[in-house]
């Protein structure tokens, strides 16, 4: 335990530019498990080929199933622990290399960021992999188009699992306002935490944006900015040894109270009674 959670950074090759990576986990002669939770600065599919181990995921435990697909996002602080039966592979992508719509159309950041396919779905999927694991080996002239599309070819088939009878798809219909916003409050969450800062960010009314959220997201603006900021807030009281007051100041709230206030009318808890249970 410390006063950060690691990010990790995709580390292309020496002398190559790659926002795309694909990593095969290694057999195993025992269980694996790395040192702490950690999070990234890129999105990262976890393809699942054989069985064993748990996906620690936020603040979820995930058992890791045979053709399974777990989905991580940049924000998210996840632990794998892989027992030594286990197989498969990483697919790893910058932020920009697949749009929003299509990144709305899969499973990041919800309540259980799993597909489980058929099999036979499964080992189509694998096509797409063996392609990227091809294209990214080679690195050829237009690779990193190559890759894209691949990449993005990949995520619309996978999008067609998720898709079917889950809960709240009319909610995440699509709206380049709505997508400005939320990209600017996972951006500046901690900095600005009132409705009319990112509407002066927009250059629109706050009732405007109140009234364009609320369509597309079902939400208001207000609460898409608390969501966000007590996230963050649980992470940082479950996965370090920071006090209140310590999380308090690096998410600029002018006095610990005020925070532990703001914590408790979110969840019900204060911030050490949060952590006490928890843990």
């Amino acid at each position: 335990m410390s006063g950060t959670i690691p990010r990790h950074i995709l580390k292309p090759p020496p002398g190559t530019i790659r926002e795309i990576d694909l990593i095969d986990w290694a057999p195993r002669a025992k269980a694996f498990a790395p040192e702490k939770p950690h999070r990234h600065q890129f999105y990262e599919l976890l393809i699942i080929t054989g069985s064993g181990g748990e996906h620690d995921l936020n603040f979820s435990s995930l058992p890791m199933k045979k053709y399974e697909i777990h989905f991580v996002g940049p924000d998210d602080v996840h632990l794998v622990f892989r027992e030594k039966a286990s197989s498969g592979c990483t697919l790893l992508f910058l932020p920009g290399v697949i749009d929003r719509p299509l990144l709305r159309s899969l499973p990041f950041g919800t309540e259980r960021p799993v597909i489980q396919l058929p099999a036979a779905a499964f080992k189509r999927a694998l096509i797409y992999l063996d392609l990227i694991r091809t294209e990214t080996r080679e690195q050829a002239a237009g690779n990193e188009l190559v890759l894209r599309s691949l990449v993005q070819s990949l995520a619309i088939y996978l999008s067609r699992f998720w898709e079917r009878d889950r809960p709240g798809a009319a909610l995440r219909v699509g709206n380049p306002l709505v997508d400005r916003f939320m990209l600017l409050v996972q951006r500046h969450y901690a900095d600005h935490k009132r409705v009319e800062d990112y509407a002066d960010l927009l250059h629109i009314s706050p009732k405007h944006l109140i009234a364009v959220c609320k369509e597309h997201t079902g939400n208001t603006p207000l609460n898409i900015i608390r969501v966000h900021l007590v996230a963050e807030i649980k992470k940082l009281l479950y996965h370090t040894d920071l006090s209140v007051k310590e999380i308090a100041y690096r998410l600029n709230f002018d006095e610990p109270g005020n925070f532990s206030k703001y914590f408790r009318s979110a969840t019900g808890f204060t911030p050490l009674e949060y952590r006490a249970g928890i843990r």
